[in-house]
C-alpha cells in the first residue's frame, strides 16, 4: 500500500513529467508549421517530420524518466529536510547549465557560436525544467 504522502509526489511527479513536454511541444509545433521542407538546392526535405518522429517515439520513455527522477528526487529532498523551493531553484539552474553544456559540447564554428548555442539551450532547459519544478511544487504542496 504507497502512503498518501508518497502517492501525492507520484501525482506531483506526473504533473512534472507532462508540464516538461510542454515548451517541446510548443517549439515542434512553431518549427513544424514554419520549416520550408526544402534544402537549400531545392530537393524535398522531411527533416520536421523525422524531428518530431523522433520526439514522439521517445516521448514515452522521457516521460517515465522524468516521472522517476522527479518522483525519487522529491523522496530525497524530504528525506534531507531540503524539499523547498529554493533546493528545486538550484536543481533547475543545475540541470540547465548542464543541459547546455550538453547541447553545446561539439560545435564546429567557434566559440561564439558554441557560446549562443550554449546559452539557447541551457535557456530551453532552464524554461522547460522550471515550469516542470513549478508543476511539482504546485501539486506537491496543494493536494492533501
Amino acid at each position: 500500500m504507497i502512503s498518501p504522502s508518497k502517492l501525492r509526489l507520484l501525482a506531483a511527479s506526473l504533473a512534472s513529467a507532462a508540464a516538461f513536454f510542454a515548451v517541446p511541444a510548443v517549439g515542434f509545433m512553431i518549427g513544424w508549421s514554419q520549416m520550408p521542407y526544402l534544402n537549400a538546392d531545392g530537393t524535398p526535405d522531411n527533416a520536421p517530420v523525422r524531428g518530431a518522429g523522433v520526439f514522439i517515439l521517445l516521448s514515452p520513455v522521457l516521460f517515465v524518466l522524468i516521472t522517476a527522477f522527479a518522483f525519487f528526487g522529491g523522496l530525497l529532498l524530504r528525506r534531507f529536510g531540503q524539499l523547498k523551493p529554493k533546493a528545486l531553484l538550484l536543481i533547475v539552474v543545475l540541470l540547465s547549465i548542464a543541459g547546455g553544456a550538453l547541447f553545446a559540447r561539439d560545435m564546429p564554428f567557434g566559440w561564439k557560436d558554441t557560446l549562443i548555442s550554449f546559452l539557447v539551450f541551457a535557456a530551453l532547459v532552464f524554461v522547460a525544467s522550471g515550469l516542470s519544478a513549478l508543476a511539482w511544487w504546485k501539486v506537491a504542496m496543494r493536494i492533501s
